[in-house]
């Protein structure tokens, strides 16, 4: 059996970098607020997090994005690189969808 130790080494700093809580780094009031009232408590769940899930939160700005962005990348990480893909399948509503474009969907024309 092969056991690769380079790559059990890279795994287990990269769990130890994920680890760290936010609360270590100089961040804005208003960015750590928004952070704590989202459960953001760690890299790792920066990482799990999107860009727009961190804009969509109420005093949540692209001055705060900025700075996780750039505290992120001090640590080689990125928003959203540990987020579950979602496929377009799964972000399909066609009840948002006006009356017109149903109708175009379902084969019928507009009225």
């Amino acid at each position: 059996m092969y056991y690769d130790e380079d790559a059990q080494k890279k795994r287990d700093r990269m769990s130890q970098v994920l680890g760290i809580p936010v609360t270590d780094f100089e961040l804005s009031v208003r960015s750590r607020n928004c952070l704590q009232k989202m459960g953001v408590m760690t890299l790792g769940d920066l990482c799990r997090t999107t860009e727009q899930e961190l804009l969509g939160s109420k005093n949540f700005g692209e001055t705060s994005l900025t700075e996780i962005k750039d505290m992120l990348a001090s640590k080689g990480l990125k928003l959203g690189q540990l987020a579950p893909e979602k496929h377009a399948f799964d972000l399909f509503e066609p009840e948002s969808l006006s009356p017109d474009e149903q109708a175009l969907l379902s084969g019928r024309s507009p009225t």
